[in-house]
């Protein structure tokens, strides 16, 4: 099977190729990771997207740059399956088989430029409180193997979460904080407020609550424990 994978360069899209780079040729466009093969071209302009998706199977886009003509060009290129992971899906995404994946706040081992902001915020000593709230998080790895699953099961059209688990910001923090031989935040029991909490924990930028039943069911889904995903985080 070939594999295209298409977006930005993430923690995700190195494990996709790593992990599908063993059985499958993996190539990557506008993505330099290990064990892909870069070739040219855009999102934006049809003709070398065409030519980059010639004898591809499957699309994995990590939709964090807008898609811009990649679904008709699959379509037009006769791909029989696009994993599209993350928000963003166009209301009308066209005739292209397609899956649909939203993870939750993806942690695990963290890139070469460092740990996700939430837990640099807290290394770093910038949560002193943690406001009300609650966020969904799951492992990089763990969506890898959601995405490998997608590729091939009868998911067509739907749109699952993946999500490990959901915690209180209070209690996230604390065993970040446990972990890492810290201090935990403060519990402050009050809605975010501006220059009481920290700015990465605003709501409106914290990652959406996501919840992952029907990804279990369909996908054949498991994650590992929240708590070694958190441990694994701090690199």
């Amino acid at each position: 099977m070939r594999i295209l994978i298409t977006g930005a360069e993430s923690s995700l899209a190195r494990v996709l190729a790593r992990r599908l780079c063993r059985e499958h040729p993996v190539l990557s466009l506008g993505v330099e990771v290990p064990g892909a093969v870069p070739v040219e071209g855009g999102l934006r302009d049809s003709r070398p997207l065409r030519r980059a998706l010639e004898g591809v199977q499957v699309v994995l886009h990590v939709a964090v740059t807008p898609a811009g003509v990649l679904l008709p060009s699959a379509h037009r290129e006769g791909v029989r399956r696009v994993v599209w992971i993350g928000e963003d899906l166009p209301s009308e995404p066209g005739p292209v088989p397609l899956v649909q994946l939203v993870p939750a706040l993806t942690l695990g081992p963290p890139p070469p430029s460092g740990p996700h902001a939430l837990v640099r915020a807290l290394l770093e000593g910038r949560i002193d409180a943690t406001p009300t709230g609650r966020l969904s998080f799951v492992d990089v790895r763990d969506v890898g193997a959601a995405v490998e699953a997608a590729m091939s099961r009868d998911v067509v059209g739907e749109r699952l979460g993946l999500a490990a688990a959901t915690w209180s910001l209070a209690d996230f923090f604390a065993t970040l904080a446990e972990l890492a031989d810290r201090p935990a935040p403060v519990v402050d029991g009050r809605p975010w407020t501006p220059g009481v909490h920290a700015p990465v924990l605003d709501p409106a930028v914290l990652p959406l609550q996501v919840a992952s039943s029907r990804a279990t069911e369909a996908l054949g889904w498991w994650t590992r424990s929240p708590v070694r995903t958190l441990a694994d985080s701090l690199g």
